[in-house]
């Protein structure tokens, strides 16, 4: 098969088989093209997931791409997208260890029971360090009753931010008078 037609037989597999297809490519540049390809027999249900570029400008095309990779791999989560063409370099860089991901699978079956604490540090384990520092943001309250407005754990939320970011925190007091 001519690489030219690999996107045409990958569209035409996805729509017969009604499953998603993966399609690597030797680079990022075919890969758009296979997406344009993909395109005309799929529309929307076909996209392309493009490598990560090095940042050096910090400028708003390098934002822009990352707003795009991100919209896909949304889409790709959410089931929208039956045909996705990437190339391998790209594919590789979002794949970790195998060994890896079985050992940080988490996987509990109704009725399990697993500590909070042990949960977080599971969790914690699957991320990186600067992100594993915001699952630690327990608050116990006992022998209280539970508040029924909202906006108390949003509140809560937004301290435990700031002091995580070693920011400044500003309060308004009020006296009310009945």
């Amino acid at each position: 098969l001519p690489e030219t037609m690999a996107a045409f037989a990958a569209a035409k597999l996805a729509e017969e088989t009604g499953k998603r297809v993966l399609l690597l490519s030797a680079n990022d540049l075919r890969a758009t093209h296979d997406a344009d390809d993909g395109q005309q027999l799929l529309g929307t249900r076909c996209a392309c997931l493009p490598g990560g570029e090095i940042d050096l400008t910090r400028g708003a095309s390098s934002h822009e791409s990352a707003w795009r990779r991100l919209e896909t791999l949304s889409r790709v989560t959410s089931g929208e997208v039956s045909l996705l063409c990437t190339s391998l370099e790209a594919a590789v860089q979002r794949m970790g260890s195998a060994k890896r991901f079985a050992a940080q699978t988490i996987r509990l079956a109704l009725g399990d029971v697993i500590e909070p604490a042990e949960l977080i540090r599971r969790l914690e384990s699957l991320t990186s360090r600067h992100l594993a520092g915001q699952l630690q943001r327990q608050v116990l309250v006992s022998n209280r009753i539970k508040t029924m407005n909202e906006s108390i754990y949003y509140n809560v939320d937004s301290l435990h931010n700031a002091m995580f970011e070693n920011r400044q925190v500003q309060f308004q007091y009020f006296d009310w008078g009945v």
